[in-house]
């Protein structure tokens, strides 16, 4: 098991947290440069597969392409290149490169701090970090409904394939696309009401109780003690 997944969660959404808002804090490209390091050193312990990490950051800059073709040219300042009618500025270019580095800098960090952990786990420590119910509820209950509703729906189009269906772009198409969508919905209010019969039956009384005890070890606190000091690093590169 790689370092960082061994750690409590608790502390591992601690230091995601401080680290996130650091990082989105940055003004400036040195302690940029800082927490980019950092976040290297995080996925060096964490040990993700390369594939599913390049796969994560294609992702998230898949969307950061889209900033780079309107913010550029939509904010004000110098001039800095011109592309037929479009005039890119200086100070939009600046935000654009800030924004594409701090979104790869955010992703290593949740990927390192947060990956390897289980919704359930997830859950458990956003409650014993007395985060509101309601929203721990929400996540754990979403993930599992998402996990439901995908495993119905490729049966539900496996089942179509069988009986000769192929998606073109006619009525016909459409009408049995819309009607998939319809069985798929109902199924979805149908397990919600078992899902909430189920947990009346089990005594839920507005907790969730989980097996797992979280503990702190000595290793914890030797990671929170040097996972400070790049923040105190940052805060005087800050100023």
């Amino acid at each position: 098991m790689p370092f960082l997944h061994s750690l409590d969660p608790r502390l591992r959404l601690i230091v995601a947290l401080l680290y996130s808002v650091c990082t989105a804090l940055c003004s400036a490209f040195l302690p940029l440069a800082l927490m980019g390091l950092i976040a290297l050193v995080f996925l060096f312990l964490a040990r993700p597969k390369l594939k599913d990490l390049l796969q994560r950051l294609l992702t998230v800059n898949t969307f950061v392409l889209f900033l780079w073709l309107i913010t550029p040219f939509t904010t004000p300042g110098p001039s800095l290149w011109t592309l037929g009618p479009l005039t890119a500025s200086q100070p939009g270019v600046t935000l654009a490169v800030l924004v594409t580095v701090k979104a790869n800098i955010l992703t290593a960090f949740f990927i390192a701090l947060l990956g390897g952990m289980s919704i359930s786990t997830l859950g458990h420590a956003l409650e014993v970090l007395h985060l509101p119910r309601k929203l721990i509820f929400l996540l754990l209950f979403t993930e599992r409904s998402f996990y439901l509703l995908q495993s119905q729906w490729q049966s539900m189009q496996q089942a179509a394939k069988l009986r000769g269906f192929v998606a073109r772009t006619n009525l016909r198409s459409y009408l049995t696309i819309a009607q998939l969508l319809g069985i798929l919905l109902i199924r979805s209010l149908d397990h919600a009401q078992k899902a909430r019969e189920a947990l009346l039956l089990r005594g839920f009384a507005g907790r969730i109780r989980s097996l797992e005890i979280l503990r702190c070890k000595c290793q914890d606190l030797v990671f929170a003690g040097m996972a400070l000091i790049p923040l105190v690093a940052f805060f005087l590169l800050e100023q």
